[in-house]
């Protein structure tokens, strides 16, 4: 579904391009009418940035192993940011001039901005400190998660710089649309950071699982379908059992870390 949004804005933004460079190639007035593909690139730019957060909170919620506190103030951040994207997009398209914009819609972007870096903090902060407290004795679990809260810090730092920028361009140069170029980069930057999420799935399991001595990865063993094993005659003569049912699910973990997380 993102791509597609993503798609869909891009396509307008060339077509907006295309219209003021060329269909209206000479007509500087034209350059300060906003057209209907305008308002609409901005929703569709916000609209990929919820959805991204969405898919981020959905994560914390699992990691966090239930506890919505967190998740309630990302996705009323979240909300804020959209619903103040649908109010910008409309207001521009009844406007009809950028030149109007810095009077009628300063507080709007304002808060669109302010909840969308807010929101990448948050979730940012969220990610780094559940993930540090999963850690525990195990070096390559260890490892693992701060593999991933490095990613999860580049990401909140890329998209919260979009969405400042979007914010600063607007204050700065009022009456144009110079700063949707910090909103067309952001959205491009949750797709990134959604994309480069899942593909550090397989990344993060296997070098952090690696032998330290060796070039060749652990290879792992499946204890979930062992009930117990018998490891042959002691001193004594008797046989002893080993259960490893609370034995698989610490070796398991590189599968829980991995699949909640991304």
């Amino acid at each position: 579904m993102n791509s597609t949004v993503e798609t869909l804005q891009v396509s307008l933004l060339f077509a907006s391009i295309y219209n003021a460079l060329i269909n209206n190639f000479g007509n500087i007035e034209a350059l300060n009418e906003i057209t209907w593909m305008d308002p609409l690139q901005i929703i569709l730019g916000l609209l990929s940035a919820f959805i991204v957060q969405m898919y981020f909170a959905y994560c914390i919620f699992r990691l966090n192993q239930g506890k919505p506190i967190v998740v309630i103030v990302i996705v009323t951040l979240a909300l804020t940011q959209i619903v103040a994207g649908i109010m910008e997009g409309t207001k521009m398209a009844i406007l009809g001039s950028f030149s109007d914009l810095a009077i009628y819609l300063k507080v709007i972007v304002c808060l669109q901005s302010s909840a969308t870096v807010l929101c990448d903090i948050v979730i940012t902060a969220a990610l780094c400190i559940i993930l540090h407290r999963k850690k525990g004795s195990i070096k390559s679990t260890n490892t693992a998660l701060g593999k991933l809260m490095i990613f999860g810090i580049n990401r909140g730092a890329f998209t919260s710089l979009g969405a400042a920028v979007n914010l600063i361009l607007f204050l700065a140069i009022p009456g144009t649309f110079y700063f949707f170029l910090g909103l067309t980069v952001s959205s491009k930057l949750y797709m990134n950071a959604l994309l480069s999420t899942l593909n550090t799935r397989q990344y993060v399991s296997n070098s952090s699982y690696t032998s330290q001595n060796s070039d060749h990865p652990w290879q792992s063993i499946n204890l979930g379908q062992m009930s117990a094993v018998r490891t042959g005659e002691s001193e004594g003569g008797s046989t002893k059992v080993v259960n490893f049912d609370q034995a698989s699910h610490t070796v398991s973990g590189k599968r829980n870390f991995t699949s909640d997380m991304i």
